[in-house]
């Protein structure tokens, strides 16, 4: 495995840094059970944080650098468990390429249509 990643789009390098650098800075997934339900609004303000899914008392979160913010509000409440969604390299490489992401998606939904019409 490599020990230093860069990344090149348009022909120039944009990013290069060790890999464990990259992912600490990189969109995070954090899935949060908790005991009891939380008040709606518990993550909105906080700046780096983006709800992906809340239903009853757990909660999905895209989470950008550090999650330091929402550990501390999530400890107001009693938590049942915590789950970390490991970034794959190929996720923090779409993370710098946005356009080939929704490209490749697209692609992908592409062949599952087709294979469902062949069949």
């Amino acid at each position: 495995v490599a020990e230093i990643v860069g990344f090149i789009k348009e022909g120039k390098l944009i990013i290069q840094d060790d890999l464990n650098t990259l992912k600490s800075n990189a969109v995070k997934t954090l899935s949060i059970q908790f005991k009891n339900s939380i008040p709606n609004d518990l993550f909105k303000n906080i700046e780096n944080v983006d709800i992906v899914e809340s239903k009853e008392n757990t909660i999905k979160l895209n989470i950008t650098g550090s999650i330091d913010s929402v550990i501390k509000k999530s400890s107001q409440f009693e938590i049942v468990d915590i789950i970390s969604h490991e970034i794959s390299l190929e996720n923090l490489f779409m993370n710098y390429y946005p356009l080939l992401h929704s490209l490749l998606h697209l692609f992908h939904l592409f062949q599952m249509l087709l294979l469902f019409w062949v069949q």
